[in-house]
């Protein structure tokens, strides 16, 4: 886990550190993001830092910190069908849950058009279930948090349909083209 100690090169601009992250053809990248020729390579933390690159340093640490191992992840979801078909862990340990998406193949070698090999479900239809169930959590106990995974889901969920209503207007949908 990486700490502000730990930074051993800082770029300061404008009389502002910025976490140095590298350095290529003397252009410098810094962890909010800078990307620039300018600027003095340091080795003693400035006295003023710039507050994204910190942010930057502790949302990577958090995320590392809660980010599941991969045998942690491989525990609790199974891929039956690869992009199909998965079985989940249910939280009591009990029955995994299955989920099955719509799997779709070519009619014949070739052709544009599908034929459904196995009905399921849509990742739009998901992610309606996770809206709902996170704004069940936000009545009962409000938070930051849940207020921004129910804005992300719902963005997801915009995507998704603007996705689909492209394909519509170029007549594709339900087609395998681009």
């Amino acid at each position: 886990m990486i700490t502000l100690d730990d930074v051993t090169k800082w770029l300061v601009l404008s009389g502002v550190g910025h976490i140095l992250c590298g350095t290529r053809e003397r252009w410098h990248t810094t962890a909010c993001g800078t990307w620039t020729p300018n600027g003095e390579v340091v080795t003693d933390r400035p006295n003023r830092k710039c507050r994204k690159c910190v942010a930057a340093l502790f949302i990577d640490r958090v995320v590392r910190q809660n980010k599941p191992n991969r045998a942690e992840r491989s525990s609790t979801m199974k891929v039956l069908t690869v992009g199909h078909k998965y079985a989940m862990d249910s939280f009591e340990g009990e029955k995994a849950q299955t989920i099955q998406f719509i799997e779709k193949v070519p009619v014949d070698e070739g052709s544009t058009e599908l034929k459904t090999v196995n009905d399921g479900t849509t990742n739009e239809e998901v992610l309606l279930v996770l809206i709902d169930r996170m704004q069940s959590l936000q009545s009962k106990f409000p938070c930051r948090e849940n207020a921004i995974v129910i804005t992300n889901l719902e963005e997801s969920l915009m995507w998704l349909n603007k996705r689909t209503t492209d394909r519509k207007v170029r007549g594709v949908e339900g087609k395998q083209v681009r």
